[in-house]
């Protein structure tokens, strides 16, 4: 397997991806390849955008992007999004990525990784095997409306 930084070139090949990922479950999304191009665009826009690809034999088969946020006490990566190619899932291959993230993290200095992800043993199970815990916070919203 192979690693690269993720780069905006890579933008398109990237949207199938996540896509092809978040329109499966547990999420069940509508989301195009524009509108997830839209997306990754955006999270790719600006210094504390970092994130990487992974290829096998040459084909993109994972990508994890978020962003690095300065608190007083050092650097947090908030991990916005992560996704495998449908076929491979369950092989592994997430766990790889999310290791090869975490090394790179750690190289830089980054105190904590933290992400907000659906309830529930497909998504929350995943990152608990990766090592992550519950922390100490909510996670809210408000809807506005149009």
């Amino acid at each position: 397997m192979e690693f690269e930084i993720f780069e905006k070139s890579r933008i398109p090949e990237a949207a199938e991806l996540f896509a092809e990922s978040f329109n499966s479950p547990p999420w069940n999304d509508k989301w195009s390849a524009d509108t997830a191009a839209r997306r990754l665009e955006l999270m790719l826009d600006g210094e504390a955008a970092y994130g990487i690809t992974a290829f096998e034999n040459g084909e993109m088969c994972g990508m994890v992007l978020g962003c690095f946020e300065q608190y007083y006490d050092g650097v947090v990566y908030n991990l916005r999004e992560f996704c495998v190619k449908n076929s491979k899932r369950g092989g592994g291959l997430g766990t790889k990525i999310f290791s090869e993230l975490e090394s790179r993290l750690r190289q830089r200095g980054v105190k904590e990784i933290t992400l907000n992800t659906l309830r529930g043993e497909a998504t929350e199970g995943f990152y608990r095997r990766c090592g992550m815990d519950n922390a100490d916070m909510a996670v809210m919203t408000k809807k506005l409306n149009k």
